[in-house]
């Protein structure tokens, strides 16, 4: 299972095992809850940091 997840995470299979793209091949990317919830409140994409048009489409709650 550990070696299945390394490859999954560093995008070493032909094709992705899990049909779906969001953590393929996406090395470097962790972005803490914490910093998720800030970059929302400041109008930003959670993840990537850039402006994100659908900032005002969802409130932001704190869980």
């Amino acid at each position: 299972m550990v070696e299945f997840i390394t490859r999954m995470m560093q995008g070493r299979f032909d094709a992705r095992p899990l049909g779906d793209a969001l953590l393929w091949n996406r090395t470097g990317t962790f972005v803490s809850w914490r910093e998720q919830l800030r970059r929302q409140r400041a109008g930003l994409d959670p993840l990537t940091g850039e402006p994100s048009p659908y900032a005002d489409m969802y409130p932001v709650t704190e869980n």
